[in-house]
């Protein structure tokens, strides 16, 4: 039976207050190993985790959304209130002989509330070491890298200042870098359970806009204008034709072989074939955006740069920058804490 929202509240609170003990009880011993030291930060962790949440009980009751609980207090107050008390314990008993063999509602288990459930692999050491041989493995079978002795692959895996920019824009490259930042954010947070890892995210996004906008981006001084450069390099002296005022294929022939071949590579699309051809093929692209052009009428160049902009994020290679820029970001984080590689 469902206890009134007076008391759900109340329990609410007890169980914040036995929490906060549970917190004080554990910052009072002082852990030996690192081990010791991870478990215990995980135990206040999840402690932590418990009171946000009896907390946002009783502040739900407190907000009373429906009006229910004001209609409560109503009742234990005023001329009503003995009546309102007979009339719930009766309902009370009523209950219990309906259900006699009920449980009784489980207490409080500070021992389950702080179980840890958090995975270590033995490289790992309960959070002392960074696991890194996996990625290892596959930075070895990459162009980018190639074949590497694991200690020198530690002392250099954050560094992508080797890898040239144009290595940088395929898709095995961009799936690398993502694993490698997903695995640092994901000990750092398994071995430093109490920080705030939303507000190290925001500041490594903050970090990353500034230094791009700035050109600074490590590997990509020149910043999105120089990615824009390197990626369009084909086809920037190129003119477009101004099909505003063109109305079938036909009325583009009368530019000629050499204007409809420019104008189909200042679009990256293939440029062959004959007058009428090329006129049909950029005719049917008018009022299309460039990088919405179906990939059939892209020459390869063109074709491989789309692909590898839909595989990378798009934006030219800043996702590819903003990824390697974590990478960076995060082993400073690391370092600061103390972690060792292994």
């Amino acid at each position: 039976m469902s206890s009134t929202l007076l008391e759900q509240a109340r329990q609410a609170l007890e169980y914040s207050e036995a929490y906060e003990k549970a917190i004080g009880e554990q910052l009072s011993s002082k852990p030996k190993t690192t081990k010791q030291q991870v478990w215990q930060q995980h135990h206040i962790a999840n402690l932590m985790t418990c009171i946000k949440k009896q907390s946002g009980t009783a502040l739900e009751v407190v907000k009373d959304g429906d009006g229910s609980f004001k209609e409560e207090l109503e009742t234990m107050k005023g001329a009503n209130a003995f009546g309102s008390f007979y009339e719930s314990l009766k309902q009370t008993r009523e209950y219990y002989m309906r259900f006699p063999n009920i449980k009784p509602q489980q207490a409080l288990s500070l021992e389950a509330d702080m179980e840890c459930t958090t995975v270590f692999s033995g490289e790992e050491v309960f959070g002392k070491y960074l696991d890194l041989h996996a990625l290892h493995e596959r930075s070895c079978n990459m162009k980018q890298f190639g074949p590497t002795e694991y200690l020198d692959y530690l002392a250099a895996f954050s560094d992508f200042s080797k890898v040239p920019s144009g290595a940088k824009m395929g898709a095995a490259y961009a799936e690398y870098l993502k694993d490698l930042l997903d695995y640092l954010e994901s000990f750092f947070q398994r071995a430093q359970p109490l920080v705030d890892f939303a507000s190290i995210s925001s500041e490594r996004s903050t970090a990353f806009q500034e230094a791009w906008e700035k050109g600074t981006v490590p590997g990509w001084s020149a910043g999105s204008a120089g990615t824009e450069a390197a990626s369009t390099s084909n086809t920037a002296a190129k003119r477009p034709v101004d099909m505003s005022s063109m109305h079938s294929a036909q009325d583009l022939e009368a530019l000629g072989l050499q204007r409809l071949k420019e104008g189909l590579e200042a679009l990256g699309m293939k440029c062959g074939g004959s007058l009428s051809d090329r006129a049909e093929r950029l005719f049917s692209v008018k009022g299309v955006a460039q990088k919405d052009i179906p990939k059939n009428l892209l020459a390869k160049a063109a074709k491989k740069r789309k692909r590898d902009a839909a595989e990378t994020g798009g934006d030219n290679g800043r996702a590819v920058a903003e990824r390697e820029f974590g990478v960076g970001f995060m082993v400073e984080q690391l370092l600061d804490v103390g972690f060792m590689v292994e």
